[in-house]
């Protein structure tokens, strides 16, 4: 993990530490196991800590793919800029919109924050 200009506060948080430079671009690349036909959403999500609020920059849907063999999967690929000021982050949340299914991120996904 290279974490210049950021920290890892939690779990799946992105802080920000400085003020410049402000704009990011977030690359993402998930592929997410379900059940066939459910309905995912992946958001990231930015603390704006000057409002102490959450900010959605992007939710992305996708449909599970019913693949051969049993392996049932969504594809989620994202490039979205946002801006990032001190104490900022970028957080990721998934969600099942269609059923209570369990969701589990396969480990070659990953995200990034690069400087734009």
């Amino acid at each position: 993990m290279d974490l210049q200009h950021f920290d890892n506060p939690s779990g799946n948080q992105i802080r920000q530490l400085g003020n410049t430079p402000r704009e990011y671009k977030v690359i993402a690349s998930f592929t997410i196991d379900s059940n066939a036909n459910d309905v995912i959403t992946l958001r990231i999500r930015k603390w704006d800590n000057s409002s102490s609020t959450f900010i959605t920059v992007l939710d992305q849907n996708r449909q599970v793919n019913s693949l051969v063999g049993g392996r049932d999967v969504a594809f989620f690929n994202i490039n979205i800029n946002t801006e990032l000021d001190k104490n900022d982050y970028i957080e990721l949340q998934v969600a099942n919109q269609s059923s209570t299914s369990n969701v589990t991120a396969e480990a070659d996904s990953y995200y990034i924050v690069e400087e734009r």
